[in-house]
């Protein structure tokens, strides 16, 4: 299922995302890249994190030593040392991938140094424009230990958050990046006390298998009540495997909500629950416009069964025409 319901077409879609690995000549010799990360717990803010040179990083510092800034009463500084992918000294393209790198990474300190210090505004800016502030998280590859580094500086920042907005809007666009690779924040996300932050997760879960959410997913649902968040709610639970709640599913598969029938609908093809036929059939004949075609279109993951052929045969003398549609081509698939 996807977007408001289904295609005939096209059930359903994984969308799937890859690493972008380096491209280049065999290296002739590496080029680092390091960068300082301080935490330390100031009166205003448990945690900051700082950079050489202050906002701006001074290439020069690429090849320098670390410098370590001490703030506050409590300070942690850890280096994070990047070995960028070496380049041929005549290979243009791979230098201007390595450059492209080293301001990927800039960009994500400064990221990291707003939403720890900055003002709401400034932390709003970082939140809208996410995706593109935490690039290098896709693009480059970081040691375990730095990765650890970056996540849990987002972690101890959604856990002081103040304003949902900005926190929710920051779970939304950062989530074009992998998420596994900030699987710990995610988690986190889920059991914030923000309910648009936990509808956020709910929405990159809905084409994302991971299943150490399944249990958050499944304490999440009896006190969801928002009806746009029980729908990414739905398929969250269904693309992750959890038939825990199939009776309410095929409840709401009846329901009057057009957007709650559809997501339950697509949750019972997705758990391949045969025990719905019946229900399908029904809803292919008797239901809702939309309900008739999206029934229809399910039907035909059921190809053995004489009720279901039944149930589309009647669906090609339906009013609607594009229910009629998805009723011939459920039963082009059936063969």
């Amino acid at each position: 299922f996807q977007g408001d319901g289904f295609r005939c077409d096209e059930l359903s879609a994984r969308a799937g995302r890859s690493l972008r690995p380096w491209q280049g000549k065999k290296p002739a010799e590496p080029v680092p890249h390091r960068f300082t990360i301080a935490i330390a717990a100031l009166p205003s803010s448990p945690y900051s994190v700082f950079r050489p040179g202050g906002m701006h990083m001074n290439p020069s510092l690429y090849h320098s030593p670390p410098i370590i800034k001490r703030v506050g009463c409590c300070l942690l500084a850890v280096t994070v040392s990047l070995a960028a992918p070496a380049i041929a000294a005549d290979d243009e393209e791979a230098r201007e991938k390595v450059e492209e790198a080293r301001r990927a990474h800039s960009e994500l300190e400064e990221s990291l140094a707003i939403l720890a210090r900055g003002d709401a505004a400034s932390r709003r800016e970082v939140a809208e424009d996410a995706c593109y502030g935490f690039e290098a998280l896709d693009s480059s590859p970081y040691r375990e230990d730095e990765l650890n580094l970056i996540v849990e500086a987002l972690r101890r920042y959604l856990r002081l958050e103040e304003d949902e907005w900005i926190a929710s809007r920051l779970i939304e666009t950062i989530g074009c990046q992998d998420f596994r690779l900030l699987r710990a924040f995610f988690l986190d996300a889920l059991a914030s006390p923000f309910p648009s932050v936990r509808w956020r997760v709910f929405q990159h879960l809905r084409w994302v298998e991971e299943p150490e959410v399944v249990p958050l997913l499944e304490e999440a649902w009896p006190g969801e009540k928002r009806p746009w968040a029980r729908v990414d709610l739905i398929r969250a639970l269904a693309w992750n495997h959890s038939s825990r709640y199939l009776e309410e599913f095929r409840s709401l598969a009846e329901g009057d909500d057009p957007e709650l029938s559809s997501a339950a609908i697509g949750a019972i093809i997705l758990l391949d629950d045969q025990e719905a036929l019946p229900l399908l059939a029904r809803l292919a004949r008797e239901g809702m416009e939309s309900q008739r075609m999206e029934a229809a279109d399910a039907l035909s993951l059921m190809p053995e069964s004489t009720v279901a052929l039944e149930a589309l045969l009647d669906a090609t003398d339906d009013e609607d025409s594009r229910t009629r549609r998805c009723a011939v081509h459920s039963l082009a698939k059936r063969g």
